[in-house]
């Protein structure tokens, strides 16, 4: 019959004891790589510290290169329901009093009423409507189309030089076609014509009429320099300072631009920080 024997029984080796060194042994290896590991992720923690505050000292570097990115003046408005104002690094210091005398409108147009905006049709089949803003145009097939239509078509065309349409219903049974100029000024005004299949003029079957006038913004400055845009955003007329226009004034308001020493110590500042940041990032990462 077949013995059993169990290596170490009875010889007074202590066989758990040896087991147990024998996997710690099997273990270092593993231990090891465990503990790389370990450093490897913290090294890369401190390469992406390090980035961060070379990216954070770069900035500020560069808003002092040149002053660049630093505000070296400041504008204010007496009244910013009238026209606000922003001053870049080309503003000098001053006063000035402003009145704006007209803010600058775009141009509208509406058509006839009509009786509904998806079944009636205009015209005749190849009719077509040209429209311009400026000394540019496009054209857009009309004839047997309902106002709807008419509608997609015009803010549909590839070609469409910034006019945008739109239909109001007074009521139910009075629809209109409205034109809108994309751009203020009295030089994107719009006119329209129309003419049929063998492009021949014809007379408008739209009946389109003016509903507000293009106009340009005024402002009279220092009482002495009359002022005249196509835009309510102005940037050109008083050298380094941008107004939007928000409402005409019967009154002067104050514009003030002064030097803003507060936005130079601010970035000055923020370069120290990051530089004394990317200093102790350094240090730490040198460990490594």
């Amino acid at each position: 019959m077949p013995t059993i024997s169990a290596p170490g029984i009875g010889s007074g080796l202590d066989v758990n004891s040896i087991v147990d060194q024998l996997m710690a042994l099997e273990q270092i290896p593993i231990q090891k790589l465990q503990s790389k590991e370990a450093d490897f992720l913290t090294q890369i923690s401190a390469y992406g510290a390090l980035r961060g505050s070379l990216s954070s000292f770069q900035s500020t570097v560069d808003k002092l290169n040149g002053f660049s990115g630093i505000g070296l003046f400041s504008a204010s408005s007496a009244d910013e329901a009238v026209f606000t104002v922003n001053a870049d690094n080309d503003a000098a210091a001053g006063s000035y009093d402003i009145v704006v005398q007209a803010l600058a409108e775009s141009h509208k147009m509406g058509s006839a009423s009509f009786a509904d905006s998806d079944t009636t049709t205009i015209g005749n089949a190849g009719d077509t409507m040209t429209l311009a803003v400026g000394t540019q145009s496009f054209n857009v097939d009309i004839g047997g189309k309902t106002l709807s239509q008419i509608e997609q078509a015009i803010n549909e065309a590839t070609d469409n030089t910034g006019i945008s349409a739109g239909i109001i219903q007074e009521n139910s049974g009075s629809f209109y076609l409205t034109l809108t100029s994309d751009e203020t000024g009295v030089e994107n005004a719009m006119t329209v014509s129309f003419a049929d299949s063998g492009d021949n003029p014809i007379a408008d079957p739209l009946t389109m009429v003016q509903t507000r006038a293009a106009a340009d913004a005024q402002l009279l400055v220092d009482n002495s320099y009359t002022i005249t845009r196509s835009s309510n955003s102005i940037s050109d007329a008083i050298q380094g300072v941008t107004l939007e226009l928000l409402a005409t004034s019967a009154d002067e308001v104050a514009l003030n631009v002064d030097k803003d020493l507060g936005a130079v110590q601010t970035t000055v500042q923020s370069f120290v920080d990051a530089y004394n940041s990317l200093r102790d990032t350094l240090s730490t990462t040198w460990q490594w």
